[in-house]
């Protein structure tokens, strides 16, 4: 199950996802990014990671904000058991914002 949020600017969001690897990866092995390339790393004051790295949490969302997130192992690595030879993001590892002023 992936999250789709529709939310307006300056409100709180919580993304999450479904990671079906086995083990479970800790908290500290898991990296959420802005945007499907993978470059941006998520991080700043008004991000919080929760739910053993399952959730990513957006405070006093911004335009900017509005994005493809993924969440990935450090090295780079799927999450998804099902996509692990795969490069773009699957469902279980994506979530995205849609923001507006209304």
């Amino acid at each position: 199950v992936v999250s789709n949020v529709q939310a307006r600017y300056g409100s709180f969001v919580t993304l999450s996802v479904t990671i079906v690897s086995d083990p479970h990866p800790t908290l500290e092995e898991i990296v959420w990014y802005k945007g499907s390339d993978l470059k941006t790393q998520v991080s700043g004051d008004r991000f919080t990671v929760g739910g053993k790295g399952t959730e990513l949490n957006i405070a006093l969302t911004r335009p900017a904000d509005s994005a493809n997130y993924v969440c990935r192992l450090t090295g780079g690595e799927s999450l998804c058991s099902s996509c692990k030879n795969c490069l773009a993001p699957c469902d279980h590892c994506c979530a995205t914002v849609q923001l507006s002023a209304k």
